[in-house]
């Protein structure tokens, strides 16, 4: 998205009718709204954010007039939720949307959604893990970081090793700039089960950057889950990683060798399989690093690292000399 505000500053009469009208937004006046980004337009015709509002304002009155319509609070605030993934996909679709106009839309639906959610809560429902995280992503995309931490904790107490959920307190630790937590429990998230993340719903720097260089290595969008956590540990980014017990190195060991014997086939040709062998490798090399005296071991998985992708291995063995660096100077 682009967030350039092409208003000049002396232009204070329009600077104060965008504001009026983002605030117009963020409380779901969007007819209302829609008026007045249409007139800003007549007098000011290059104005974006107005084309922007135009477009949300439009996309939004006749769904929101639906939704508000449902009796059921719970099913209000889901749809609401569904709604929204719809809009991120009608907002991807066109050039030179501005950021403030997402901001304060995506403020008003998800106070929207967490006033139904309470409100279902309050009078029938007991809360159940698809309630709790949507209530957690509602308090998240609103800015409300204590309170989604609060309830994706409270999420993982009835479902402790959901990944998209651990995922999402990592990213809620990110944006609160607290990333040591962060990196370990993302560490942790892309390698119990990559596949079930929902990384379109991530905002941290941490895993936009990482999106961002995985793109420029021509990896398909269905593949990027499980890159994250190989690329985050090469580059240097997802270094933290917690001590394993002795039943789980056994069971990664028998994973390991579980996809090695995967690999070995030749009709098999599967980038997935080779990420999360990769990613396997690495949690065990970060295991057996710990360890004196285990210089065989580690050459060891380097080579298999090497075999199965130069690129990686290159990008590895450089991060290794920069560390090397460090440790001289």
């Amino acid at each position: 998205m682009n967030s350039k505000n092409d208003i000049s500053p002396n232009d204070s009469e329009i600077i104060k009718s965008v504001n009026r009208s983002l605030e117009l937004l963020k409380i779901g006046q969007f007819e209302e709204a829609l008026k007045d980004f249409s007139i800003i337009l007549k007098k000011h015709y290059s104005n974006s954010i107005a084309e922007s509002g135009i477009k949300c304002c439009k996309y939004w009155i006749s769904r929101l007039n639906k939704i508000i319509q449902i009796n059921d609070n719970y099913e209000k605030g889901k749809k609401l939720f569904e709604e929204w993934k719809k809009f991120e996909t009608f907002i991807h679709s066109i050039r030179n949307i501005q950021s403030k106009v997402i901001s304060n839309i995506m403020f008003f639906v998800f106070n929207k959604a967490l006033e139904a959610f309470k409100k279902d809560i309050r009078e029938n429902r007991i809360l159940d893990f698809q309630t709790s995280f949507m209530i957690a992503l509602s308090y998240k995309k609103i800015g409300d970081f204590e309170n989604a931490i609060k309830y994706f904790e409270e999420t993982l107490s009835i479902e402790n090793n959901n990944s998209n959920v651990i995922a999402q307190l990592a990213d809620c630790y990110a944006l609160i700039d607290q990333d040591k937590n962060a990196k370990i429990l993302f560490r942790e998230a892309f390698f119990i089960d990559p596949s079930s993340i929902e990384f379109e719903l991530l905002d941290s720097n941490i895993i936009t950057y990482l999106v961002s260089k995985i793109l420029e290595m021509n990896i398909s969008r269905k593949e990027i889950n499980h890159w994250i956590p190989v690329y985050g540990r090469i580059l240097g980014i997802l270094m933290i990683s917690r001590e394993l017990i002795p039943i789980e190195v056994g069971k990664l060991r028998k994973e390991i060798f579980y996809l090695e014997k995967n690999l070995q086939d030749e009709l098999v040709k599967d980038n997935i399989i080779k990420a999360r062998l990769i990613n396997c490798y690495l949690w065990l090399y970060d295991y057996i690093k710990l360890k004196k005296n285990h210089k065989e071991e580690l050459g060891e998985i380097d080579y298999k690292i090497k075999n199965i992708s130069k690129e990686i291995y290159d990008i590895f063995m450089k991060l290794r000399s920069v560390e090397v660096e460090k440790l001289r100077s």
